[in-house]
Protein backbone atom coordinates (compact mmCIF):
# COMPACT_ATOMS: atom_id res chain seq x y z
CA UNK A 1 0.00 0.00 0.00
CA UNK A 2 1.46 3.35 -1.07
CA UNK A 3 1.22 6.34 1.27
CA UNK A 4 2.10 9.99 0.68
CA UNK A 5 4.03 11.98 3.26
CA UNK A 6 6.56 14.73 3.80
CA UNK A 7 10.13 13.87 2.86
CA UNK A 8 12.77 13.87 5.56
CA UNK A 9 16.54 13.44 5.57
CA UNK A 10 16.28 9.64 5.67
CA UNK A 11 14.44 9.65 2.32
CA UNK A 12 17.03 11.73 0.47
CA UNK A 13 19.24 8.93 -0.95
CA UNK A 14 16.22 7.12 -2.39
CA UNK A 15 14.71 10.35 -3.74
CA UNK A 16 17.98 11.06 -5.53
CA UNK A 17 17.84 7.59 -7.12
CA UNK A 18 14.33 8.28 -8.42
CA UNK A 19 15.46 11.73 -9.64
CA UNK A 20 18.41 10.17 -11.46
CA UNK A 21 15.95 7.84 -13.22
CA UNK A 22 13.92 10.90 -14.25
CA UNK A 23 17.03 12.59 -15.63
CA UNK A 24 18.08 9.44 -17.52
CA UNK A 25 14.63 9.35 -19.10
CA UNK A 26 14.89 13.01 -20.12
CA UNK A 27 18.39 12.55 -21.59
CA UNK A 28 16.80 10.35 -24.24
CA UNK A 29 14.19 13.01 -25.05
CA UNK A 30 16.20 16.16 -25.65
CA UNK A 31 19.93 17.00 -25.90
CA UNK A 32 19.54 19.84 -23.37
CA UNK A 33 19.24 17.22 -20.62
CA UNK A 34 22.62 15.76 -21.58
CA UNK A 35 24.24 19.08 -20.70
CA UNK A 36 24.18 18.68 -16.92
CA UNK A 37 27.15 18.94 -14.59
CA UNK A 38 28.86 15.77 -13.34
CA UNK A 39 28.01 16.76 -9.75
CA UNK A 40 24.35 17.43 -10.62
CA UNK A 41 23.01 14.95 -8.01
CA UNK A 42 24.82 16.81 -5.21
CA UNK A 43 23.64 20.18 -6.53
CA UNK A 44 20.08 18.92 -6.85
CA UNK A 45 20.22 17.45 -3.32
CA UNK A 46 21.13 20.90 -1.95
CA UNK A 47 18.24 22.43 -3.93
CA UNK A 48 15.87 19.77 -2.56
CA UNK A 49 17.05 20.32 1.04
CA UNK A 50 16.33 24.06 0.62
CA UNK A 51 12.75 23.19 -0.40
CA UNK A 52 12.42 20.89 2.59
CA UNK A 53 13.59 23.62 4.99
CA UNK A 54 11.50 26.44 3.53
CA UNK A 55 7.96 27.31 4.61
CA UNK A 56 7.37 28.15 0.94
CA UNK A 57 8.56 24.75 -0.30
CA UNK A 58 7.48 21.14 -0.01
CA UNK A 59 8.96 17.77 -0.87
CA UNK A 60 6.56 14.85 -0.80
CA UNK A 61 7.39 11.17 -1.03
CA UNK A 62 5.33 8.21 -2.11
CA UNK A 63 6.27 5.31 0.16
CA UNK A 64 5.62 1.62 -0.27
CA UNK A 65 6.66 0.53 3.20
CA UNK A 66 10.12 2.06 3.59
CA UNK A 67 10.77 2.28 -0.17
CA UNK A 68 10.49 5.65 -1.91
CA UNK A 69 8.61 4.93 -5.14
CA UNK A 70 8.00 8.55 -6.12
CA UNK A 71 8.43 12.16 -5.08
CA UNK A 72 7.15 15.64 -5.85
CA UNK A 73 8.88 18.93 -5.13
CA UNK A 74 7.01 22.25 -5.28
CA UNK A 75 7.08 25.80 -3.99
CA UNK A 76 5.13 29.00 -3.65
CA UNK A 77 6.14 31.57 -6.21
CA UNK A 78 5.19 35.09 -7.27
CA UNK A 79 4.37 36.60 -10.64
CA UNK A 80 5.69 40.09 -11.41
CA UNK A 81 3.86 42.90 -9.56
CA UNK A 82 1.77 43.84 -12.62
CA UNK A 83 -0.59 40.92 -11.93
CA UNK A 84 -3.57 41.12 -9.55
CA UNK A 85 -3.06 37.56 -8.34
CA UNK A 86 0.67 37.25 -7.75
CA UNK A 87 1.07 34.16 -5.57
CA UNK A 88 0.90 30.80 -7.32
CA UNK A 89 2.15 27.28 -6.88
CA UNK A 90 5.01 25.91 -8.95
CA UNK A 91 5.67 22.18 -9.21
CA UNK A 92 9.39 21.78 -9.85
CA UNK A 93 9.91 18.03 -10.15
CA UNK A 94 7.73 14.95 -10.03
CA UNK A 95 8.83 11.39 -10.67
CA UNK A 96 7.67 7.86 -10.07
CA UNK A 97 10.11 4.99 -10.09
CA UNK A 98 10.26 3.04 -13.33
CA UNK A 99 8.27 -0.14 -12.92
CA UNK A 100 5.82 1.61 -10.56
CA UNK A 101 4.29 3.99 -13.09
CA UNK A 102 0.61 3.79 -14.04
CA UNK A 103 -0.39 2.75 -10.50
CA UNK A 104 -1.87 6.14 -9.57
CA UNK A 105 1.19 7.17 -7.51
CA UNK A 106 1.76 10.40 -9.46
CA UNK A 107 -1.92 11.29 -9.10
CA UNK A 108 -1.69 10.71 -5.34
CA UNK A 109 1.34 13.03 -5.12
CA UNK A 110 -0.42 15.74 -7.14
CA UNK A 111 -3.56 15.41 -5.01
CA UNK A 112 -1.54 15.92 -1.83
CA UNK A 113 0.39 18.93 -3.15
CA UNK A 114 -2.91 20.47 -4.27
CA UNK A 115 -4.14 20.19 -0.67
CA UNK A 116 -0.94 21.92 0.51
CA UNK A 117 -1.38 24.71 -2.03
CA UNK A 118 -5.02 25.20 -0.93
CA UNK A 119 -3.84 25.43 2.71
CA UNK A 120 -1.45 28.18 1.56
CA UNK A 121 -4.26 30.07 -0.21
CA UNK A 122 -3.02 29.32 -3.72
CA UNK A 123 -5.56 29.15 -6.53
CA UNK A 124 -3.25 28.59 -9.51
CA UNK A 125 -0.58 25.92 -9.97
CA UNK A 126 1.95 25.68 -12.77
CA UNK A 127 4.26 22.93 -13.92
CA UNK A 128 6.88 22.82 -16.68
CA UNK A 129 6.82 19.66 -18.77
CA UNK A 130 9.40 18.73 -21.40
CA UNK A 131 7.82 19.31 -24.80
CA UNK A 132 9.21 16.02 -26.13
CA UNK A 133 7.92 13.96 -23.19
CA UNK A 134 4.58 12.51 -24.35
CA UNK A 135 4.09 10.55 -21.12
CA UNK A 136 4.60 13.66 -19.02
CA UNK A 137 2.39 15.75 -21.28
CA UNK A 138 -0.41 13.16 -21.04
CA UNK A 139 -0.03 12.81 -17.26
CA UNK A 140 -0.35 16.53 -16.58
CA UNK A 141 -3.26 16.90 -19.01
CA UNK A 142 -5.02 14.07 -17.15
CA UNK A 143 -4.49 16.02 -13.91
CA UNK A 144 -6.36 18.96 -15.47
CA UNK A 145 -3.41 21.16 -16.42
CA UNK A 146 -3.65 23.16 -19.66
CA UNK A 147 -1.10 24.98 -21.78
CA UNK A 148 -0.62 28.68 -21.10
CA UNK A 149 2.71 29.52 -22.68
CA UNK A 150 5.37 27.84 -24.78
CA UNK A 151 9.04 28.13 -23.82
CA UNK A 152 11.25 28.65 -26.88
CA UNK A 153 15.00 28.28 -27.02
CA UNK A 154 17.79 29.18 -29.40
CA UNK A 155 21.12 27.37 -29.22
CA UNK A 156 23.82 29.91 -30.05
CA UNK A 157 27.38 29.05 -31.09
CA UNK A 158 26.91 25.31 -31.09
Amino acid sequence: MVSIGYADAAHIPQIIEVWEGLMAHHKNLDPIFQDIKPDAPAIWEKYMREHMASSDGIVLVALDGEEVVGFLMAQLSDYPPIFEERRHGAIADTAVKEGRRREGIGTMLVGRVMEWFREKGVERIEVRVAHLNPEGQAFWAKQGFTDIMDVKRLEMNR
